[in-house]
């Protein structure tokens, strides 16, 4: 039996990501006492990137309901475990694109964006 995927192994594609980053910021001042006290600020941004990556397998089960395809993808250029994907989130070839949503996301939405998850669910764990 021949089973055709809308993706191939190799397919390449971005998806956009949004997390916080930290900095601290370190004011040094003297008090009336002439006593140095630092003050620590740990300042919270949300950064928006993107990700490049590849097809690198393809899981296929047979179940009644119909065919189950799954995309086993890992990141360019690292070695690491292949995540599971949906065909849904194969579909953004541009490095451009995938920064836009990433950037509309933060402006908007205002917290983290890891794939498809939104910040109604993430207040309530």
């Amino acid at each position: 039996m021949i089973i055709k995927t809308k993706y191939d192994v190799g397919h390449e594609f971005y998806v956009p990501r949004v997390f916080k980053t930290y900095t601290n910021d370190v004011i040094t001042q003297r008090d009336r006492y002439g006593i140095t006290r630092e003050y620590v600020c740990n300042i919270e941004t949300l950064e928006a990137t993107v990700k490049h990556k590849f097809v690198s397998r393809i899981e296929i089960n047979l179940r009644k309901s119909g065919i189950e395809v799954i995309y086993w993808c890992k990141t360019h250029n690292q070695d690491g475990l292949a995540t599971r994907f949906t065909e849904d989130e194969l579909s953004i070839t541009s490095a451009e694109v995938a920064l836009q949503f990433a950037k509309k996301w933060r402006d908007e939405e205002q917290c983290e964006y890891f794939g498809q998850t939104n910040c109604s669910e993430m207040d309530d764990e």
